[in-house]
């Protein structure tokens, strides 16, 4: 008897009924919405969030995403314009509209309490057009933030199907999974060179910046 002989036939050769593979449904378009409007949930270990500030005029997927994920949500459109009801270390997270300035991040530290995080996104305004990164992450530093991080969205905001942190051994991994053999190779080879002399950043769409305001030092017993 051959190894596989004994094994049994398959129902079809029964006579058995075989039902046809399931249609695979379309993903409900509400819910993806209502994933992709939480994606930068995951880039802020802050939980539970009792009350999230949103400075600025904020897109309305962050808004969304903020009322669902906090107990309370502070709109704060006019920042810098006076009248604002600040309320010293009441937030746990504040979130910075892309035209945000910064020197309004003095009124973000201000809010927050200590161990909460700034969340802020910002998008190319035209292609060829600069993010002013640097001068966004000094002014983070100068203002008291630590734990500074940036991530890539990719492709946008709105159809985001990564959220890659801006690392040399990060993009370098991004890129070589990309194809096998040669392809794989040359990918990994501009990844490699493309974060190494930093010029990965003109070429990207959406950035986002996540900011923690330092917690509190404890009192020596």
């Amino acid at each position: 008897m051959r190894e596989l002989d004994h094994l049994p036939a398959s129902p079809r050769s029964h006579g058995f009924p075989v039902e046809p593979p399931a249609e695979i449904e379309a993903p409900d378009e509400t819910a993806l919405r209502q994933a992709r409007d939480a994606d930068w949930r995951f880039l802020l270990p802050v939980y539970p969030v009792e009350r999230v500030a949103l400075l600025g005029q904020t897109a309305p997927r962050l808004i969304r995403g903020a009322r669902r994920l906090a107990r309370q949500a502070v709109l704060m459109p006019s920042i810098g314009q006076g009248g604002q009801p600040w309320e010293k270390e009441s937030c746990d997270l504040v979130m910075c509209a892309d035209g945000l300035k910064v020197e309004h991040l003095r009124e973000a530290h201000v809010l927050l309490k200590p161990g909460g995080w700034v969340y802020w996104e910002i998008e190319r305004a035209r292609p060829g057009a600069g993010f002013a990164l640097r001068r966004r992450l000094a002014g983070l530093r100068a203002h008291g933030f630590d734990s500074v991080n940036v991530y890539w969205h990719r492709p946008d905001f709105n159809n985001c199907v990564e959220i890659i942190p801006l690392r040399p051994n990060t993009l370098e991994f991004v890129f070589s999974r990309a194809t096998n053999g040669w392809g794989r190779k040359a990918a990994f080879a501009a990844g490699w060179f493309l974060s190494r002399h930093n010029l990965l950043v003109p070429l990207i769409r959406c950035l986002s910046i996540s900011a923690r305001k330092p917690p509190a030092h404890l009192p020596v017993v």
